[in-house]
């Protein structure tokens, strides 16, 4: 409680309240629960190796998928939330016009473009597409863009779940029940795999921070256990 006082005169109390402004991020919340799907994975897959093929597998799907879906949507929360941090991260001059194109941009731009706009906007170089860490990335965003859009093909007349296939060999193994089928559709449910997706999703995002110059950001080390896949 206050009083207001003009040229030496009480006016009376007034009344001062003050408004906690909070915002919600889930960039690490995914991730986070990306780690927790690995995991769960990785304890049916224990459970049940050496087993043969069974409903088990249902199980291990559901988390493997979970996981592919919170670790993509966790790179798209991290580009929006920088651009959330506009004023502070980017310089004042660009501003009003990222307040005006913001709509169009979200609904047009990938993920990986909104970044590319952030390093821009920071004067820094954009991500570069030859590099490895890049075109893992590139493989788990096409994974999850497969998975949501899933088109059946038949054994003998596969296309693009060759093309999805061959994108993500060499990053994992395949599991074990489905040695002899292509990665995608089903073989690349697993342990091994969900470890490479997770792990792959925070070195990217780190990979980013350190080319923004933004490496303070993200307290990592705060989280390096439970985003053990």
């Amino acid at each position: 409680m206050a009083e207001s006082h003009i040229g030496g005169v009480t006016l009376g109390p007034l009344t001062m309240t003050a408004h906690a402004v909070t915002r919600t991020n889930h960039s690490i919340p995914y991730l986070l629960g990306a780690a927790r799907n690995s995991r769960l994975v990785g304890q049916v897959e224990s459970a049940n190796s050496g087993q043969e093929f069974g409903n088990f597998w249902e199980e291990m799907r559901d988390h493997a998928v979970s996981c592919v879906l919170l670790a993509d949507a966790a790179i798209e929360s991290y580009a929006n939330e920088l651009f959330g941090d506009a004023s502070r991260l980017f310089p004042q001059q660009f501003l009003a016009g990222l307040d005006l194109l913001w709509d169009e941009l979200e609904k047009r731009k990938s993920s990986l473009e909104k970044l590319d706009l952030a390093l821009t906007l920071r004067n820094k170089p954009k991500l570069d597409r030859k590099l490895p860490l890049l075109k893992a990335i590139h493989a788990l965003g096409r994974l999850r863009n497969e998975l949501t859009h899933f088109k059946p093909e038949w054994s003998h007349q596969q296309k693009k779940q060759l093309n999805v296939s061959s994108d993500l060999a060499g990053h994992f193994q395949p599991n074990q029940w489905m040695q002899n089928e292509s990665i995608f559709p089903r073989a690349w449910v697993g342990h091994s795999f969900t470890v490479w997706a997770v792990n792959t999703t925070v070195e990217f995002l780190k990979h980013f921070e350190a080319q923004a110059d933004l490496i303070d950001r993200t307290a990592w080390q705060d989280f390096h256990s439970r985003l053990a896949p």
